[in-house]
Parts: C-alpha cells; sequence; structure tokens
C-alpha cells in the first residue's frame, strides 16, 4: 500500500477504501470477449477455498482465459452448462480438449462436445499410476510396469499397446490372485489392478497428441497459470469468500487484456 501510495500520491486510507469497495461489489469480470480461432482448450479446476473450486477453460495457443466459473466442486452439471454458453452463445467450434481425466468434465464434453477429441493429460497418468504401484514396486509385475509407464513409451501408441497387452497376459494369474480371512476375501494386488484399470480406461483418449501438432500431451500450461494464480491467492489469502471471488475474477479479466 505504501509503494501504490506513493505511485498514485494518495493516502493509503482513500487507496484501502477504493480497493475495498471494488472487491465488495457484486459484479463478476467474466469473460465478455470473444476471441477468434478457439480449437484446442485446456480444463481444469483448482481449489480456492474450502468449498469453492475455480473451474478454468484455457486456450494454450493464445494464452487466453475463455471462460471460468465459481463451483462447489468438479460438477457435471455446472461444466456442461459451462461448455453449453461456449458453444451456443460464444460459438466456439472447440475441436479438442485437454484435460485430467475427472469423469465429470469428460461425461459432459462428450455431451456438448461429441465429434472434440479428448487427450488426457499424459503426466496425471504418470503420476496416478506411481501413486498406486508406489516409487520401488515390490514384485516383478510392478516393476515390469513401472518399466513401461514413461513418457519416452507414451510416444509410441502401437508399442505402448503391444508392450501393455503382453504385460497383462504374462500377469494374468498373478493379478487373479487373491487372499482370505474367514468369510471374507480380496484381489491380494489390489493397488497394481487399480493401475491398469487407470491405463485401460485412458488408453482411448492418450495418443491424440501425436496425430497433431497443436495437441498438447498434458495441462502443464493451465497448470502453471494456476499456479501463479494461487500465489496472489495465498498473498491475499485474508479476504472474505466473496472477496476473493471478486478479486480472482478482476486477476483473470485483466490478465486476458495483456
Amino acid at each position: 500500500m505504501r509503494q501504490l501510495s506513493l505511485q498514485y500520491l494518495k493516502p493509503q486510507e482513500e487507496l484501502i477504501t477504493f480497493i475495498r469497495n471494488i472487491l465488495d461489489t457484486n459484479k463478476i469480470y467474466q469473460i465478455d470477449l470473444v476471441f477468434e480461432n478457439v480449437k484446442y482448450i485446456m480444463v481444469d479446476g483448482t481449489w480456492i477455498s474450502k468449498n469453492t473450486c475455480l473451474i478454468i477453460y484455457y486456450d494454450y495457443l493464445h494464452r487466453k482465459v475463455i471462460f471460468f466459473g465459481f463451483y462447489e466442486w468438479e460438477r457435471y452439471e455446472d461444466i456442461r452448462n459451462d461448455l453449453q454458453v461456449l458453444r451456443d452463445e460464444f460459438k466456439y467450434e472447440i475441436g479438442c480438449f485437454v484435460v485430467d481425466g475427472g469423469k465429470q468434465i469428460k461425461k459432459a464434453i462428450e455431451e456438448i462436445y461429441p465429434n472434440a477429441k479428448i487427450q488426457r493429460c499424459l503426466t496425471h497418468i504418470f503420476r496416478q499410476i506411481q501413486s498406486y504401484i508406489s516409487k520401488k514396486p515390490q514384485s516383478e509385475c510392478g516393476k515390469d510396469l513401472q518399466k513401461m509407464v514413461t513418457f519416452k513409451n507414451f510416444a509410441n501408441k502401437e508399442k505402448f499397446i503391444e508392450r501393455f497387452n503382453d504385460w497383462e497376459e504374462k500377469y494374468s494369474d498373478f493379478l487373479k490372485e487373491k487372499s482370505s480371512k474367514g468369510t471374507r476375501t480380496w484381489y491380494t494386488h489390489r493397488r497394481i489392478r487399480q493401475a491398469r484399470s487407470h491405463i485401460k480406461n485412458a488408453l482411448p483418449y492418450m495418443f491424440h497428441y501425436l496425430e497433431d501438432e497443436n495437441i498438447k500431451r498434458s495441462t502443464n500450461d493451465l497448470e502453471w497459470y494456476n499456479g501463479v494464480l494461487s500465489g496472489h491467492i495465498f498473498n491475499h489469502r485474508g479476504l472474505k469468500k466473496e472477496r476473493l471471488i471478486s478479486f480472482i475474477s478482476l486477476w483473470i479479466y485483466n490478465r486476458n487484456l495483456r
């Protein structure tokens, strides 16, 4: 505030009152510009408070946020309504969405933009598999899976699918092993089975980036954007929820004008 006071030759108290009045207004600085050639976007949610999730629709080729909203969580109905606005009001013919794999986002995209490609973030897939099998798996099955799930192997669709099928066949009996206690039974290697299911569900959406140089293989660009925003949120963490939403909206709106 001292710096602002010196820059604008205004008393600090007057500047504080001015800023508070802006943040207390009910106006949300939504995106009111229609950008050209919006074809490739990233979608992701980030938590700004305990019960508030900010969902951003980011045109990474032009480095612009084309839409955003504040919700209780990443809910299908809210995302679907946002996509309807992008399609019907903004007339965006989006050809590809790069997402982290959330089921709600995927379901909404497939309903509103059924012809669009969905590219799963390979970084998220890699991290999720690591969380399932750990960085130092004990079984040979887990070790072989770890060797297979690398960004280098992601660069060859046919080879990766072939290696995955071979791995699944090789350890078929191992993955079917069960443990029991009394009347209760369960799969012994549940975490590796979860990793397998994660890959199988992601396979149809992993390799679109190999077909089009404009499709990114991860949501890193949007995560970087959210990281910058999170830094500003941390610096203003004392704001009430309503003021915080106004601050974030104004920050996104002005950053788009660069």
